[in-house]
């Protein structure tokens, strides 16, 4: 089994949805940041930055339902860029 990697600035620099089959067995996905693996994903994973979350959780403390399903459609949209 042969393990990719991916590194933190890469993940926080763009939406990123992981390559693959979503399986942890067959296609684990090391997350790497100073030479260190700190996290394992898979492929299919959608990984969102610290700024996405902080705005989803601002609409979700408001109850803001359409402005949640927005944004969420529109990163969705981001990450299946080709």
């Amino acid at each position: 089994m042969k393990k990719s990697r991916v590194y933190l600035n890469e993940i926080l620099s763009a939406p990123k949805v992981l390559p693959g089959v979503f399986s942890h067995k067959r296609n684990p996905i090391d997350i790497v940041a100073n030479g260190r693996k700190i996290a394992e994903a898979t492929g299919g994973e959608y990984i969102f930055n610290p700024k996405q979350v902080s705005t989803m959780k601002r609409l979700v403390k408001k109850n803001d339902k359409t402005g949640l399903h927005s944004y969420v459609r529109s990163l969705i949209q981001k990450f299946e860029k080709p």
